[in-house]
């Protein structure tokens, strides 16, 4: 099977809301009625930035979250991988292997 992850590029100290589409081998995920969790890891040191912090579902037929950074999510420089839980009326889903986001933190500086 053959996937595709997406990478997004963020500056260091960046605050501002991110939107991201879920997608797996099969197309966008419907997140109908579904809430979404997201964790991240440094994939360098194994440290985890984020853990299972909720994500707003944007626009669910689409499979379109938005997540708000918080303060120190994105002050080290480095590549993360984010994953994402689905959970759907209170039954937990799972996170698909190919549900993943590579998350680049990079210099602000011009």
């Amino acid at each position: 099977m053959s996937t595709q992850t997406q990478t997004i590029c963020i500056p260091k100290g960046a605050r501002w809301p991110t939107q991201f589409t879920l997608s797996n081998a099969s197309g966008t995920i419907n997140l109908s009625g579904c809430t979404v969790t997201m964790s991240m890891h440094n994939v360098a040191t194994g440290v985890v930035v984020i853990s299972d912090a909720s994500v707003t579902v944007t626009t669910a037929a689409s499979g379109i979250v938005t997540y708000s950074w918080g303060a120190t999510e994105t002050a080290t420089l480095g590549r993360y991988l984010a994953r994402f839980k689905i959970t759907a009326a209170a039954v937990y889903i799972g996170v698909p292997d190919d549900c993943c986001i590579n998350v680049v933190i990079v210099n602000n500086a011009t």
